[in-house]
């Protein structure tokens, strides 16, 4: 009998294999990616899809500029960026303390072309624009805006007797080769000194802009009072300020005790205002810039500015492009502490001649709070719980470490070894989102305030615990404390993969109160308290978020509907028979859940499949749900079903904790629940219906027709997409065998590629011994569990004959779907 089943699967994968090998299908035309360390490494753009044009990147701090990089199958890309102004004024924070004259606010905001892609951090924010231009002349404009925390001026103060005019302070990268660092904070309308050919070792610097116009005048200050102060500042990290000047400082300036890394060597190459203004590659001096000053046209300010230049050469024309060019090779440095206060002094060279008058003043910070690597700490990752990657030490500087995993990675796993005695935390949380109108899988419409304060919750993980990557986004905090210290120090992680995205969105809720709708994509379903179901929740009221979900649902994608609102206006099937219309670029099953059956008259009666009607799990049928461990979900009487709780958010106290006291305290993670304390109430999912969908299919939520208005459990609606990715293909690169006096294993050699690293190889590994090359009598079969690498399987028999054929198969038996074509060997050529 054994014999015959085993010739009845050979039939049938033979007839299989036959069909033909699987296939992907190549998603968009363009690609967007970033750099925040020089271009050694890029991150793929988070939400980047066709038809979505306008995007906003959190970055570490400390992040002075970015590098934008992006490819398209034709056409051709450049890359533009715009600094953000501001005119507010004396505003602390890294920020300017006097706004910029008009003029100056005009040259300021220029868009130009990015030097090599490169967009600077300006003010802890800025723009940069990645411009495609397709085969067929059409373009398509994709504007980024990136923002990082900068280190910070805590206190500043204009000098009484500097009348000259206002200083402004331009934070983060503000000294970049790109045209857009200007040198006069209160300028003319006419004509702009501009840094160019600045050395590479100030490029990222901030800087304080002074008013060099102003400051040449014959009854300046500058001019007049050759020992008055400019103007004081402290900083809240240690730093280097290096003024630059046209000429030496006056011996018995202020300057004269400063270090003077610069007495006027000129930098190589630059020979006259032809030379192209990016160069910043010398090897005879760190300390050298340019100053172009560029004529800014008639019809449009900053006409020369903006196209003539160039970014990456091309030939400048005396009187026509630039006024004047001056050489900045005298430089004079000093270093400072945190909370030290720093006095910029008139360095006593100023006359009436304009350029005496430019005066860079820039500041290179110096973060000295980088994490020191304590000997046994150890800190990996990895998708599959069984290959870890090792994360350096030394990459942890005051900032998140960014770490781009492959496609489709919806779960990954942080384990810390730490030395005897040691104490370590492992903390888990969802990065808030508060974008609107972002396809791509994102959120179509912000989060109300207090479902973002639910949504960011960060929570304890074991390391045997998966964190779960949502809106293609992961992020992991380890919190490490040695013997005798009182602070944990921080290690934060970023994890980030692009999964299957949405292609088309629709909210049909139009005529409802805060009818936001969100997608959160990747694994937005997990037992681990985190996934919400209101995206309009008030931030004083309780939250309604899903526990003890069904196995089958867990990393599956999650619309979330404004389930008050719908309970409160849209509950009505005539005037709303529909929630949201959606496509996607993946195949996928949709299901909708429900605490009870859809009318019979709605689409979910008639045309899904009911994949759970009514069934509760045993252990949940009983009044006292509470003290259920909310991540039971072993469930063996339904595969599809899920509980909601309602959590009190705050106590007397008010908002404790964001928002969130028992459900970041008491809950846990593990933990029991009791009554009112903690929850408020329970929702029984047992109502699932299921459909599935093509790519770029059209799906529709419906109205169930099921919601009662008095019943607020009626209008919880959890809408799960479970992604169907190609199975893992399996290769058999070799087959040998070898034998004993009773027995025989043949060991296949495979490779296995894998449509996402969480996948698990759950096949079957056959092995078939015929008579003979035509393989037609089968006389032997060994079945086993397939292993990736190598398969072995031992046959019970040591000799089957010279002319013995052995074909080796691996097969998902319970969907009768092969997974690799056959291998066949003649038995006795790869015998060891």
């Amino acid at each position: 009998m054994k014999i015959k089943k085993f010739l009845c699967v050979t039939l049938t994968l033979a007839i299989l294999m036959s069909i033909g090998s699987f296939s992907t299908q190549a998603s968009g035309i363009l690609s967007i990616s970033y750099s925040v360390d020089g271009g050694t490494n890029f991150i793929p753009l988070t939400g980047f899809g066709v038809g979505t044009y306008e995007y906003s990147v959190d970055l570490a701090d400390n992040i002075p500029y970015v590098i934008l990089s992006a490819t398209a199958d034709d056409g051709t890309i450049t890359y533009k960026v715009v600094d953000d102004y501001d005119s507010t004024k004396y505003r602390h924070g890294g920020f300017r303390y006097q706004p910029f004259n008009s003029s100056s606010q005009t040259q300021y905001t220029l868009e130009r072309e990015a030097d090599n892609g490169m967009i600077p951090i300006k003010n802890e924010i800025a723009t940069g624009k990645v411009v495609y231009t397709a085969s067929d002349s059409n373009i398509s404009t994709y504007s980024i805006t990136f923002k990082s925390k900068q280190p910070r001026i805590t206190a500043f103060t204009q000098s009484s007797d500097f009348t000259d005019g206002s200083v402004t302070f331009i934070g983060g990268g503000a000294v970049a080769n790109d045209n857009g660092t200007i040198l006069d904070s209160s300028a003319s309308a006419d004509r702009m000194y501009a840094l160019a050919n600045v050395s590479s070792a100030l490029v990222g610097s901030s800087m304080f802009v002074l008013p060099w116009n102003s400051m040449s005048y014959e009854t300046s200050t500058a001019v007049t009072e050759k020992d008055c102060e400019f103007f004081s500042f402290v900083a809240d990290t240690d730093c280097t300020v290096t003024v630059l000047l046209a000429q030496p400082a006056d011996p018995l300036s202020e300057y004269a005790g400063w270090t003077c890394v610069n007495s006027g060597t000129q930098a190589d190459g630059i020979t006259s205002m032809v030379s192209p203004r990016n160069k910043n590659n010398y090897t005879n001096t760190d300390y050298f810039a340019m100053a172009y000053k560029w004529i800014c046209g008639n019809a449009e300010r900053n006409a020369y500015r903006t196209a003539s230049p160039g970014i990456n050469g091309g030939e400048l024309t005396n009187d026509t492009h630039v006024k004047a060019g001056v050489k900045l090779t005298y430089a004079y440095s000093k270093n400072f502490s945190a909370g030290e206060k720093i006095r910029i002094f008139n360095p006593g060279c100023m006359t009436t001649d304009e350029t005496t008058a430019l005066m860079p003043v820039m500041v290179q910070w110096n973060n000295t709070d980088e994490i020191a690597e304590p000997q046994g700490l150890e800190i990996s990752y990895s998708a599959d719980n069984e290959t870890y990657t090792n994360i350096p030490l030394s990459s942890f500087v005051s900032s998140v470490v960014t770490i781009v995993l492959p496609a489709n990675t919806y779960q990954v796993y942080v384990n810390v070894q730490i030395p005897d005695d040691h104490s370590v935390f492992i903390g888990e949380r969802n990065e808030v989102f508060s974008k609107s109108t972002l396809l791509g899988s994102f959120g179509v419409s912000g989060l109300n305030s207090g479902s973002s304060n639910q949504y960011e919750m960060e929570q304890e993980v074991a390391p045997t615990t998966p964190a779960p990557l949502k809106l293609e986004t992961g992020r992991v905090t380890v919190k490490y404390r040695a013997p005798g210290q009182t602070t944990d120090t921080l290690y934060k992680i970023r994890f980030q993969s692009q999964q299957p995205r949405l292609t088309a969105f629709s909210r049909k809720l139009t005529n409802v109160g805060s009818n936001k709708i969100n997608v959160i994509s990747g694994a937005a379903v997990n037992n681990d308290n985190k996934s919400i179901l209101d995206t309009n929740v008030n931030s004083q009221n309780r939250m309604w978020t899903l526990a003890n979900v069904s196995k089958a649902f867990e990393n599956a994608s999650l619309i979330m509907l404004p389930w008050t609102n719908a309970l409160n206006n849209a509950n009505d099937v005539a005037t709303y028979p529909n929630f949201v219309d959606f496509k996607a670029d993946t195949d996928c099953t949709v299901y909708v859940l429900l605490d009870r059956p859809a009318a019979p008259s709605s689409v979910y009666a008639t045309d899904w499949t009911c994949v759970n009607n009514g069934i509760i799990p045993e252990r949940l049928q009983g009044t006292d749900r509470y003290n259920i461990p909310r991540n039971v979900n072993n469930f063996s009487e339904t595969d599809y079903f899920a509980m909601g709780y309602k959590w009190v958010t705050n106590d007397s106290t008010g908002n404790t904790t964001g928002n969130n006291i028992y459900r970041m305290d008491n809950p846990g993670v593990f933990g029991s629940m009791s009554g009112s304390d903690h929850v408020k109430g329970v929702a029984l999912f047992s109502y699932v219906y299921a459909k599935d969908f093509k790519a770029e299919e059209l799906v529709s939520i419906v109205n169930p027709g099921s919601m009662d208005p008095e019943v607020e459990t009626s209008s919880l609606m959890p809408v799960m997409v479970k992604w169907h990715l190609p199975e893992p293909t399996v290769t058999v690169t070799d087959l040998s065998a070898s034998s004993t006096s009773n027995k025989t294993s043949v060991t296949a050699t495979n490779i296995v590629v894998k449509s996402s690293p969480n996948q698990t190889c759950d096949y079957e590994a056959i092995a078939a011994i015929y008579s003979d090359s035509t393989c037609n009598e089968l006389i032997d079969v060994a079945v086993g569990r397939f292993t990736e690498g190598e398969t072995t399987l031992t046959f019970n028999n040591a000799d089957y004959g010279e002319d013995a054929y052995v074909q080796f198969f691996v097969w998902k038996l319970d969907a009768l779907e092969p997974r690799t074509d056959k291998t066949s060997r003649l038995l006795s050529a790869i015998l060891n």
